[in-house]
């Protein structure tokens, strides 16, 4: 009998090539999120993503419905001052949440 193959695997979404060129032309700015935000959230690395905010954690590994990020960007008034993400750039985003979050 013919050999089946293992199910292709999703690719993952890249926090580095992905996620955080978003953050960077939507969210890194001064008073904003660059260096001493208001909400304490720095998105700057991952890791100061990672470590969140003055409201907790910013998002949940495999969990973006439960996360912060998303539930701001999706409706929230955030980016403050800016045109809202687009549908495509939040799904990315809740994608590489829901993926595990990792700094990819």
């Amino acid at each position: 009998p013919p050999k089946e193959e293992p199910p292709k695997e999703e690719p993952k979404v890249s926090f580095q090539k992905e996620v955080f060129p978003i953050f960077q032309a939507n969210c890194l700015f001064a008073g904003c999120h660059l260096s001493n935000p208001p909400s304490g959230l720095l998105l700057t690395t991952y890791d100061n993503f990672k470590k969140g905010g003055n409201g907790g954690p910013a998002f949940v590994p495999k969990n973006s419905k439960g996360s912060l990020i998303i539930k701001r960007i999706d409706g929230g008034g955030m980016p403050l001052g800016r045109a809202p993400l687009k549908k495509d750039q939040i799904q990315l985003i809740a994608d590489w949440i829901d993926a595990g979050g990792e700094n990819n």
